[in-house]
């Protein structure tokens, strides 16, 4: 995979992970932040994409165009993957601008928050580079201050190639101190 493609799947993956999961809870022109406690969280994911994502063919042989396109139709056929990690969500990431980090490459980025409680944030983010599109929209639930679900759906988009990825998560808070890992 070409290294923009490679960066671009990395930040939905990002944002399905962190971002979508605890990351993007809050933001400045919300009046609070979502009601879930920092510390250690665990998270579970399920993510199906399907086609291909925007590649630069220009930097690519035709050798690796062709591995990089058997390697996302393997990964297709598979289905939705399903991952668990542990990520430490601190104050200051809590606090954080909507789909913060996300710009990058001299791309623009247009962020929407549509609702943002104490319980339930829903917003959408559409960058554009070049001819490139990335756009991502993302439901989080706090369920308690110790658990959240969601929803994330992407699609990247250039070239005349599009891949889209849909995902639910849950996460579930595990210890203040984040070198804990239970």
């Amino acid at each position: 995979m070409d290294r923009r493609a490679a960066l671009n799947e990395n930040a939905v993956m990002k944002a399905i992970l962190l971002a979508g999961t605890l990351g993007i809870l809050a933001g400045p022109a919300a009046a609070q932040t979502l009601d879930v406690k920092t510390g250690l969280w665990e998270t579970t994911r399920t993510v199906e994409s399907r086609g291909i994502p925007p590649l630069e063919e220009g930097r690519m042989t035709p050798e690796q165009k062709a591995r990089v396109e058997e390697m996302i139709k393997r990964r297709e056929a598979e289905g939705p993957r399903t991952h668990a990690s542990k990520e430490c969500l601190t104050q200051e990431e809590l606090e954080r601008a909507p789909f913060a980090g996300f710009e990058g490459e001299a791309q623009t980025c247009v962020d929407s928050v549509f609702e943002h409680t104490a319980s339930h944030w829903r917003g959408k983010s559409v960058c554009t580079l070049g001819a490139r599109k990335r756009e991502i929209e993302i439901d989080v639930s706090a369920l308690s201050p110790e658990h959240v679900k969601g929803t994330v759906r992407s699609k990247l988009s250039g070239g005349g190639r599009v891949m889209t990825s849909q995902g639910t998560f849950t996460g579930r808070w595990l210890a203040a101190d984040c070198g804990r890992r239970n």
